[in-house]
């Protein structure tokens, strides 16, 4: 019989509202002579994290102010008669969050034809007064034959998650549901899942055939299609390098995509529906390397488009989340470059990543923009975001052993005031103002963080 012991652990910490992250595990296993074998892991993490950061060269994200259009300097100052007015996208104290999780999982293999994992989750945070925790319970057992038409595959999961509103929290934008009511949501889930695959093999024709069994969800269905290309060269200028490239262009069309929308009929109400309509995706990947050992560079860019539907809880109306929620559709151009060189025989390795982002969109703040006489909630507006510029991180990475490693990174190195398309936040209400002459003025108040340094190291034996 042989014996496996594994410990990993991580640690770091940033500034700028970052905080502490950490976790640790422990996993042994044991193999016997027969081929079988059994193993347990146990793992624990936390973090805390705050949005009340700095942004590029202005302050502080819940430091925002806008000019108040109803201010009168002709009359005394007062709580309702100030010049300036919060216009901040969110309450950083409430978005301040420590997360916990807990893993525990059990394998055996008695033979080689049987396999069981047995495993627990947990998770535990508090965010946006809601005090969450949600358990999961799982097992999976796969049987393998000597022949090729039994091959199961089992799963069962018990998920169950609770969600207790504090006095102060707002439910759908109602702060009387949740006051003094000691309001809790709970949510209890059961999958089952039986499959088994069977394979066939004639002349030179391989089919496989699967059937599972999943009475809970209905399938998306989606058809896609690819045509690119790739290569490689080794040695190209010099010993030892690597240079390679791909090219991929993609459609894909989905039937029953899954979204939501808001009905009202005596009250306001949310329904997840799949999509009559094909939602449709397409694009082009692109990827090119070089690796010079000592040298590296490597770039990427992304185009898609989209028609997909905008869901209803990236809105700001009254049945929506009060644009909370990020908007699904990824940036029409997304690129990135990553340069850098490794010393003292690749212990230690000095780099730099740029980020370039373009046609981002945003749900429209005003919901006039949104008025349908045939539907009380019709599907949200987009517009674009402002352009962003391009964003450096510069990263440093130490590996004084095989089992030990540090790190040290500066993201935003030159401080720029932009937005992090990919965050939330910008739909908000009150990122919608008036100037004198009662014209929209869109705020764009939620910034990225400003430069973050942040460290941490890796230990494992």
């Amino acid at each position: 019989m042989v014996k496996i012991l594994v410990f990993l652990s991580k640690y770091s910490h940033g500034t700028n509202g970052i905080g502490y992250n950490y976790m640790g595990s422990v996993a042994g296993k044991a193999r016997f002579d027969n081929g079988g074998s059994i193993g347990a892991l146990f793992g624990y993490s936390k973090r805390k994290i705050s949005q009340n950061y700095e942004v590029g060269g202005v302050g502080k994200i819940d430091e925002k102010v806008k000019e108040n259009p109803f201010y009168s300097p002709n009359e005394p100052i007062s709580e309702w008669n100030q010049p300036y007015e919060s216009s901040k996208s969110f309450s950083a104290d409430e978005l301040t969050q420590r997360p916990k999780s807990y893993f525990f999982k059990i394998e055996t293999k008695p033979d080689d034809y049987n396999k069981a994992i047995l495993s627990y989750r947990r998770y535990e945070n508090l965010l946006a007064v809601r005090d969450m925790i949600h358990d999961n319970y799982q097992l999976d057992y796969k049987f393998n034959s000597d022949n090729n038409f039994v091959n199961i595959d089992f799963l069962a999961s018990y998920g169950e998650g609770e969600k207790k509103y504090l006095s102060d929290a707002v439910f759908f934008g109602r702060p009387d549901i949740t006051n003094k009511r000691n309001l809790k949501t709970s949510n209890k889930t059961l999958v089952l899942n039986l499959g088994n695959t069977a394979k066939f093999h004639l002349d030179a024709l391989a089919i496989t055939s699967k059937f599972g069994v999943n009475q809970f969800l209905k399938p998306v269905e989606a058809q896609t299609w690819q045509i690119g290309f790739n290569s490689y060269k080794e040695n190209l200028f010099l010993d030892n390098d690597i240079f390679g490239f791909k090219i991929l262009y993609y459609k894909i069309h989905v039937d029953d995509f899954i979204y939501n929308k808001s009905f009202y009929t005596t009250d306001a109400f949310m329904l997840h529906l799949n999509q009559t309509k094909t939602t449709k995706f397409s694009g082009v990947e692109a990827k090119v390397s070089y690796d010079a050992q000592n040298f590296y560079i490597k770039a990427s860019y992304s185009n898609q488009k989209s028609n997909q539907t905008v869901n209803e809880i990236s809105g700001v109306g009254s049945n929506s989340f009060g644009g909370y929620t990020e908007i699904t559709e990824l940036p029409k151009n997304y690129a990135t470059i990553d340069k850098g060189t490794r010393l003292y025989n690749k212990k230690l390795t000095i780099g730099m990543l740029a980020k370039y982002t373009r046609s981002a969109k945003k749900v429209t703040v005003n919901e006039n923009n949104r008025y349908d006489p045939n539907d009380y909630f019709p599907e949200q507006k987009t517009e674009e975001l402002p352009d962003s510029p391009m964003i450096y991180d510069f990263y440093m990475i130490l590996k004084l052993k095989e089992n030990l490693t540090f790190e040290f990174k500066i993201k935003n190195l030159f401080d720029k005031n932009y937005m992090d398309v990919l965050n939330a936040f910008y739909e908000t209400s009150n990122q919608l103002s008036y100037d004198a002459n009662g014209n929209d003025v869109y705020l764009f108040d939620n910034q990225a963080r400003s430069r973050t340094v942040a460290e941490s190291f890796e230990y494992k034996f």
